[in-house]
């Protein structure tokens, strides 16, 4: 039991943390942190335990949230304020819960990426175009299921994967090509975007050469697009790309 609630706190403190995924704070970001540690004293413990004090510290936890969504909206931050109204729903859940006298339960990152839409640098010879299969796993790869796409050979080759709207990334996983050397995946890079035309920023990069990749983030990152590619010259050629999140 005491691993469960161990495990249960730092799902819960991973999910408050990551309202601060990106570099602007609030103003008083101690009345939250305060808030998620009385929340989480008394959101774990058991069943038997819980009364009218753990109702309370979720309604404290609820009401800094909305705070912190008020703060996002003034200053005209609509995706942080969306990415905060997320979990808003999801503590109002646990509120009905405690006053149903319902467990409470924990929101997993789901794989958000099945249905995105991508884009490539360039296609190679005009043959390889991007394959939807690449994030949906349904359906065949080029060259006998070597990979999805195959840019040309240039300087800085790479995809950029829109999920439709900003989510928040807890990590990504990316196969490199199947059949075929593996090693032009050298370098292999990830930025992370708000806007498709505004300036990516790299949250990840590896100089390992690997059948497949696994890039977890301490602190989900909030994101709309996801480029992926080399920082140098050269040819980018992936069978799959999984992103989780919420």
């Amino acid at each position: 039991m005491l691993r469960l609630r161990k495990y249960i706190s730092a799902l819960l403190l991973f999910s408050a943390l990551s309202l601060f995924a990106q570099d602007e704070k609030p103003e008083d970001p101690k009345k939250l942190t305060d808030a998620l540690n009385r929340y989480l004293l008394v959101i774990t413990a058991l069943e038997k335990e819980r009364d009218i004090r753990s109702l309370a510290a979720t309604k404290k936890y609820f009401n800094e949230l909305i705070n912190l969504q008020s703060y996002y909206t003034k200053k005209g931050d609509l995706d942080g304020a969306l990415a905060v109204r997320a979990k808003i729903k999801e503590v109002n859940i646990q509120i009905k819960n405690i006053k149903l006298g319902k467990k409470a339960t924990v929101k997993e990152s789901q794989w958000i990426s099945q249905e995105a839409n991508y884009t490539a640098s360039s296609v190679f010879e005009d043959k390889y175009k991007p394959l939807s299969s690449l994030l949906s796993f349904e359906g065949n790869l080029y060259n006998k299921n070597d990979f999805a796409f195959c840019t040309n050979v240039e300087a800085k080759p790479y995809i950029i994967i829109s999920l439709g709207k900003s989510m928040l990334i807890e990590r990504i996983e990316i196969q490199n090509r199947v059949r075929g050397s593996q090693k032009a995946a050298k370098g292999l890079t990830i930025w992370v975007s708000s806007r498709k035309s505004a300036n990516f920023k790299k949250i990840w990069n590896t100089e390992n050469v690997k059948g497949n990749y696994r890039a977890n983030f301490k602190t989900a990152v909030k994101a709309k697009f996801i480029k992926i590619g080399l920082p140098s010259g050269g040819q980018l050629h992936l069978a799959h790309v999984k992103i989780f999140g919420w």
